[in-house]
């Protein structure tokens, strides 16, 4: 029988995670970078740890070789309009203003995708831009993803996407944003114009890099959970350099700029934060004293054929979360668990609710019973971490996110994450060293 090989040694693995830092920004963690690392040591021949890496190290082969396992540490976790709630406030508030500031003046506009994988959250942008811009074609709109992965830049460059990665497209924008080839959905010329991508590595390119620089919208989202902390905040400061003041920044849900960076102020919407860009001199505001953002994400729930009347009603709550009517969902979530109080799904509704409603206390109680019922999903444990850290209850949130990663270590890196659409193991666990880490930087000062 094959058993997997045990991760590397402390001592062997020193070497690698240093090297990494420095020329990623990735904080890599022995258990899931092993695997990769003995697949890479096999395919060059290589069966000690130490000589793989002196030859990572030397000469132009080696350092070609450490560029593909780069790439090959890179997670592709993506879709179009992935967390919908920041796609509305782009569509809906930031465009807006930004047309208004300048409909008069130099019509411009400059959005940076940052990690951009295989393309869609650039492509998103452009699909947004398009719908809400009146007389496109008289603004200079340009539009960069950048990703450190060249595999992820050429799927991005075809255009070309699977059914469940326009799931969240809609139907009219499927339309007529994309054309159908031999079963697959391709990105129309419309679209593609305003887009480019090339290679940037965040951790390494120049901060006059005059290829970023003015950008009014600046998406960076579960990029930096992979980051070292000393890497994410000067990450930030190049942000900073690169936005317009008054710019705006998009995070992924599991990241924050607390303890990170003066340089933003968190703008609250109803169900997520974006980081603005301040002017200098300017004070931030103090982001604990916000809600905390909930890991959980509110795809559509299927309808079971001849559904019981609790699923049924787990079905509409999960549809009126959707269209924001939290207060209106809480009551049937209450009426399920009265008839199934074994219901994990519908506590992990209920707790996502009651954090977007700021009653931080009522999601705490619907997470631990959430546990009650599933002892081991990291999920309740990772959104009471959060909402303990936003309490200032320090000691506690630790002790959640250490709870995550205990759960986590025991399961497949590539695994997926219940109730977390689109989440795997490893994002989550890289979400939740971040967080440890951010919060030991707190402790400290």
């Amino acid at each position: 029988m094959k058993h997997e090989a045990a991760p590397l040694s402390e001592e062997a693995f020193g070497p690698f995670k240093r090297l990494l830092e420095n020329e990623a920004g990735f904080a890599v963690n022995a258990a899931f970078f092993s695997n990769t690392l003995r697949a890479r040591m096999r395919e060059h021949g290589f069966e000690k740890a130490q000589a793989y890496y002196a030859f990572l190290t030397t000469g132009s082969s080696g350092k070609e070789e450490l560029k593909a396992l780069i790439e090959q540490l890179t997670v592709g976790e993506t879709s179009f309009f992935r967390y919908q709630a920041q796609w509305d406030v782009l569509r809906d508030v930031l465009l807006p203003e930004l047309i208004r500031e300048r409909r008069l003046g130099e019509r411009s506009l400059r959005c940076w995708s940052a990690g951009c994988c295989s393309g869609e959250e650039a492509y998103s942008i452009a699909m947004t831009v398009l719908e809400t811009l009146p007389q496109v074609e008289k603004w200079d709109v340009r539009i960069l993803g950048t990703d450190i992965n060249n595999d992820y830049l050429r799927k991005a460059e075809a255009g070309l996407y699977s059914e469940r990665s326009v799931r969240s497209v809609p139907p009219d924008w499927r339309q007529k944003y994309f054309n159908q080839v031999e079963g697959r959905y391709a990105v129309c010329d419309a679209v593609k114009r305003f887009v480019r991508f090339e290679q940037y590595n965040l951790a390494q390119d120049s901060p006059a890099d005059s290829r970023v620089s003015d950008v009014d919208v600046l998406f960076c989202r579960n990029v930096t959970i992979y980051f070292t902390l000393e890497s994410t905040k000067r990450l930030m400061e190049q942000f900073a350099g690169r936005l317009h003041p008054g710019g705006y920044l998009f995070l992924g849900h599991a990241e924050t700029l607390w303890q990170i960076s003066d340089r933003f102020e968190p703008v609250e919407f109803p169900q997520t934060v974006i980081y603005r860009r301040m002017h200098d001199g300017t004070s931030p505001m103090p982001e604990p004293l916000l809600s905390p953002r909930p890991f959980l994400e509110l795809p559509q729930a299927p309808l079971p054929a001849k559904a019981p009347d609790q699923h049924v009603l787990l079905f509409q709550a999960w549809e009126l979360a959707n269209q924001g009517a939290y207060t209106q969902a809480i009551p049937l979530l209450l009426k399920v668990l009265e008839e199934d109080n074994l219901s994990d799904e519908a506590y992990h509704l209920l707790g996502t609710l009651y954090c977007r409603i700021d009653q931080s206390e009522k999601a705490l109680e619907a997470f631990k019973r959430a546990l009650y019922v599933d002892p081991i999903n990291p999920l309740a444990y990772m959104n009471m971490g959060s909402i303990y850290r936003y309490q200032r209850r320090l000691k506690e949130a630790e002790r959640a996110f250490k709870n995550v990663l205990k759960i986590l270590d025991k399961r497949a890196p590539e695994s997926r994450v219940p109730f977390a659409e689109d989440m795997s193991c490893a994002s989550l666990r890289a979400a939740c060293v971040q967080q440890l880490q951010v919060l030991q930087a707190g402790v400290e000062r």
